[in-house]
């Protein structure tokens, strides 16, 4: 365990403490606990977090307070204050022949390596032409992102066949690719408030409005990219540049005690979500949502659930089938 202020953070100095945040993220190299002061700290950059097993702890979402400041341009190209990111991985291969949608076994062109019981697999198949035609679209055709992708641990290795700790969700085509995902595991960020402030705006210019009225500070609070496990437990997100929450491609985060309260931008291309993307087997439990623009589930999201929640805006599912 160590403590930001360890690393020259000082709460309500109006500094920039994402010096602080990477200089004690980088001595996590082996996870652990970063303790964050009562008081508000300020973020100009991003908080990437790209290790395993690390949790980011406040005094409680009223006792710490960070306030985001960073525009688009700074964040980068994760576009969020903190960015939870694992990779996708190299590929095992393709699968040989089609594997049935309940099935536990799938057939590679070529012999894969051994791997521990447990290990995240990435299943994906291009939107085909035969597939867009069953889907029976009209208005969308493109290739990707993917539809026919899922996660699941592998179980055993023989060869060139793979076993599956879960059923397939799917039919898999042959051609299908199965990569092995390399997630930042067993990441949470908990206890602190998160609220986004731009230069002379105000909050209650921005309710009902939806419409992109900063795109400059299309930044999300908090996503998890290639993620496993971990989540966000008693967080309160005012305010947010672009989603308050992104769960993308990643598996079985959880999300509980949340607030989200707002957001500058709700407009045209996609922003002001809590939002579930190619994620399987999340959940929100006992979260309280208003003043956003969607809950969304989108690009063949999946088992994913909210559970004893508020919810005051709608829920969206589209790029599903």
């Amino acid at each position: 365990t160590i403590r930001l202020t360890d690393y020259g953070a000082r709460a309500n100095d109006s500094a920039d403490d994402s010096p602080a945040f990477r200089a004690a993220l980088a001595d996590l190299s082996g996870g652990g606990t970063l303790l964050l002061p009562d008081g508000v700290l300020y973020l100009d950059a991003p908080v990437h977090v790209t290790r395993s097993n690390v949790t980011i702890r406040g005094g409680g979402m009223d006792q710490t307070q960070i306030v985001v400041r960073m525009t688009k341009q700074a964040a980068g190209e994760g576009e969020a204050a903190f960015l939870i990111e694992g990779d996708r991985g190299g590929s095992l291969g393709k699968v040989a022949d089609t594997a049935l949608r309940g099935s536990r076994r799938i057939n590679l062109t070529a012999d894969a390596p051994d791997l521990p019981s447990g290990t995240l697999l990435w299943f994906a198949a291009e939107n085909d032409d035969a597939f867009l035609r069953a889907l029976g679209t009209q208005s969308w055709d493109e290739r990707y992102p993917q539809l026919q992708q899922f996660f699941s641990p592998v179980s055993a290795v023989a060869g060139s066949r793979i076993s599956t700790l879960r059923s397939l969700d799917l039919d898999l085509p042959p051609g299908t690719d199965v990569r092995l995902v390399r997630p930042a595991k067993n990441v949470v960020l908990e206890r602190f408030g998160i609220r986004h402030e731009i230069p002379g705006a105000r909050p209650a210019e921005a309710a009902f409005v939806y419409e992109n009225l900063y795109p400059d500070y299309q930044v999300s609070s908090i996503r998890y990219l290639w993620a496993e496990g971990g989540g966000v437990r008693d967080v309160a997100i005012e305010m947010t540049g672009k989603h308050a929450l992104a769960f993308e491609r990643s598996y079985a985060i959880e999300g509980e005690g949340v607030i989200v309260n707002g957001a500058w931008n709700k407009g045209k291309g996609g922003t002001g979500y809590v939002r579930f993307s190619q994620a399987q087997r999340c959940t929100l439990r006992d979260v309280d949502i208003r003043g956003i623009r969607h809950v969304v589930f989108q690009w063949g999201a999946s088992h994913n659930r909210i559970v004893s929640s508020r919810l005051y805006v709608d829920v969206n599912f589209h790029g599903g089938f």
